[in-house]
C-alpha cells in the first residue's frame, strides 16, 4: 500500500508517495499536471544499470522524448564542473518551461539535480525519485538543493521544492548493507527528534540492517512526516525553526569538508560522530545528561557506524575554520542543535570556543 504525505507550503502544496512500487504513480503524476515538455533524467551509471531500464518502460507510456544524464558517483560531482556540465546537457535536451526533471538516485544526484533545475532558465519542474535510504529519509524532503564549495559543504544552492516525491521502498531491495547502515545515522536524528521514534527504533534497526522492507517502510514513513511537519512551518529556514534538522550536522559537515568530501568518510559515519559530538558538548554545557548520551551512542553502534575519528588525523583547529563558513553562523558566532533529551533538541550558539575545541579533541 503506497502512502501519501502531504507538505503544504506557500508556493505550493506536493506530496511524498512512500511504499513498494510508487515509482509506477510517475505517469498519473506527470499527466494530472499536464506535463508536455521533454522528460531529463539526472542519474549516475549504477543506479541506471539498476533502475533504468524500469524507469524507462515507465516514462514510454507518457510519449515523451526522454532524455537520461550521468553524473559520477561521488560526493565531489556537487561541484561547479559537474553543474556546468549539466546545464550543457539540458541545453542539447532542448528543455524548456514545461519541461519536467527527474532526479533518480541518491543525495548528490538530488542536489546537484535541484540546483540545476532551481536555476536553469529560471526553474523547470522537478521531480525527486529517491533511490538510497538516506535520500528517502531526508535528502529529497524539504526543497534543499547546493554544491559544495572547496571551502565547505552546501555552500552555493537555493530552496526549490519539488513537484513530488516519490520514495518506492523497492529500490531500497539493492542496497549494499553498508549502504543502509550509514542512511541510518539520518534515521537517529529523527529518533533524536521524536522519542516514541526512538523507542521503535531501538527494537528494529536489526530488521533494517537485513533489509526487512516492512521496517524499512516504516523507518522511511516516520522519517518523512518528522521532516515534512519542520519543512511545512519553516521551508526556507527564515523562522530559525528548521534549524532543529541540522542536529549533528554542523559538526559533520566540517569533518567531510576536512576529509575533502572522499568515499573514506561517508555522510552517515560523518553525522554519526557528528551527533556524538553534539552530545558530548550538550554534557560540557550541562544540558543533557549521560544516559541521554549514553542511548545515543547505544543506538550507533547498533548501525556499525563509527565513534570517532581518530583514524583520520584531523586536528581541532582544521575543523573549526570551517564552522566558520558554515551557513548558520552569524557574527563569527556558531550556531549548534544540541539535545537536551531525547525528542527535545535546542539551538545554542555563542558557545566558548575552548569549550568546542574540547569536544572535538574527544572524537578526534
Amino acid at each position: 500500500m503506497i502512502q501519501t504525505i502531504s507538505v503544504p507550503i506557500a508556493s505550493h502544496r506536493y506530496s511524498i508517495y512512500v511504499g513498494k512500487g510508487a515509482v509506477n504513480r510517475l505517469p498519473r503524476l506527470l499527466r494530472s499536471w499536464n506535463v508536455r515538455g521533454n522528460l531529463f533524467v539526472v542519474s549516475q551509471a549504477k543506479i541506471l544499470r539498476l533502475h533504468g531500464a524500469k524507469l524507462k518502460k515507465i516514462l514510454s507510456s507518457l510519449h515523451l522524448p526522454v532524455y537520461f544524464h550521468v553524473i559520477p558517483d561521488r560526493e565531489s560531482s556537487k561541484s561547479q564542473r559537474e553543474l556546468f556540465r549539466l546545464y550543457e546537457a539540458m541545453l542539447r535536451a532542448k528543455l524548456d518551461r514545461s519541461s519536467t526533471v527527474l532526479a533518480l538516485g541518491g543525495g548528490v544526484v538530488g542536489d546537484l539535480t535541484g540546483f540545476a533545475a532551481s536555476t536553469f532558465k529560471r526553474g523547470v519542474g522537478l521531480v525527486h525519485i529517491p533511490t538510497t535510504l538516506l535520500a528517502q529519509v531526508d535528502s529529497s524532503i524539504g526543497g534543499k538543493t547546493a554544491i559544495n564549495l572547496e571551502a565547505g559543504k552546501n555552500l552555493v544552492g537555493s530552496f526549490y521544492h519539488p513537484k513530488a516525491v516519490i520514495a518506492d521502498t523497492e529500490f531500497l531491495k539493492t542496497l549494499p548493507r553498508e549502504k543502509i547502515s550509514d542512511s541510518l545515522a539520518e534515521v537517529i536524528k529523527y529518533g533524536m527528534m521524536k522519542k516514541e521514534f526512538f523507542s521503535w527504533l531501538k527494537g528494529n534497526l536489526s530488521g533494517a540492517l537485513k533489509k526487512d522492507i516492512a521496517i524499512l517502510e516504516k523507518i522511511v514513513l516516520e522519517s518523512a512526516r518528522i521532516k515534512a511537519k519542520v519543512v511545512t512551518v519553516d521551508p526556507d529556514e527564515s523562522r530559525g525553526y528548521r534549524d532543529i534538522l541540522n542536529y549533528g550536522h554542523t559538526f559533520a559537515h566540517g569533518f567531510e569538508a576536512a576529509a575533502g568530501y572522499k568515499k573514506q568518510l561517508t555522510h552517515g559515519k560523518a553525522v554519526a560522530c557528528g551527533m556524538i559530538a553534539a552530545c558530548d558538548l550538550a554534557l560540557r554545557l550541562g544540558l543533557t545528561t549521560p544516559e541521554t548520551a549514553r542511548q545515543q551512542l547505544q543506538l550507533i553502534r547498533c548501525c556499525g557506524l563509527p565513534v570517532s575519528l581518530r583514524s583520520f588525523g584531523f586536528t581541532p583547529q582544521q575543523i573549526f575554520r570551517y564552522f566558520l563558513v558554515d551557513k548558520k553562523a552569524r557574527d563569527g558566532k556558531i550556531k549548534f542543535i544540541l539535545p537536551q533529551r531525547i525528542g527535545k533538541l535546542l539551538a545554542v550558539k555563542g558557545i566558548r570556543p575552548s569549550l568546542v575545541r574540547e569536544t572535538l579533541q574527544q572524537i578526534l
